[in-house]
């Protein structure tokens, strides 16, 4: 429901957008398969499940992350998730986004291949084009990317709770 919720906030243009879309849920499938992701709130896990997916599907190269090195966040594809961040992303905390994105990045890469390992494949036969995509190692992806789950990359703690906005302008 968060996933749906959180590609719906990104409009017709990210919805259109198949790969990312289909990464989104391949991505939100293989971590149902690790106990850990369930200690991020849900729609903390989807915004950074569909964050990552925006990212992957823009093409950053797969070289390892460089400390020091000034990322490009400008991708041409991350403008996809600008509306899913002005909607959703208002409450979340750094300290809590940083450890969610970690986990996500850590349940694609490191947890997917244990499980392809011990012969579990059925999210990827579930999601053939998905898994097909090579996948870069974590260390190409920046940590200055959780700057995206934060509201105008806001640095700071909130101390408000993690919430989707809502549409209707209701509480």
């Amino acid at each position: 429901w968060f996933l749906r919720t959180c590609l719906h906030a990104g409009g017709p243009a990210l919805l259109s957008n198949h790969v990312v879309v289909q990464l989104a849920r391949f991505i939100a499938d293989l971590s149902l398969l690790d106990p850990q992701f369930e200690d991020h709130p849900p729609p903390l896990r989807a915004q950074a499940v569909l964050l990552l997916s925006v990212f992957l599907a823009a093409g950053r190269p797969s070289t390892p992350w460089r400390a020091g090195a000034s990322p490009n966040l400008e991708v041409p594809r991350l403008d996809l998730w600008a509306p899913v961040r002005r909607a959703t992303c208002s409450g979340n905390r750094k300290d809590l986004a940083s450890a969610c994105l970690a986990r996500t990045v850590h349940v694609l890469v490191t947890r997917r291949d244990k499980l392809n390992a011990r012969g579990l494949r059925a999210v990827e036969r579930r999601h053939p084009e998905a898994s097909r995509r090579p996948i870069p190692d974590a260390n190409a992806i920046p940590p200055e990317l959780v700057q995206e789950l934060l509201a105008d990359g806001d640095l700071t703690p909130s101390p408000t709770p993690l919430a989707l906005k809502r549409d209707d302008g209701g509480q």
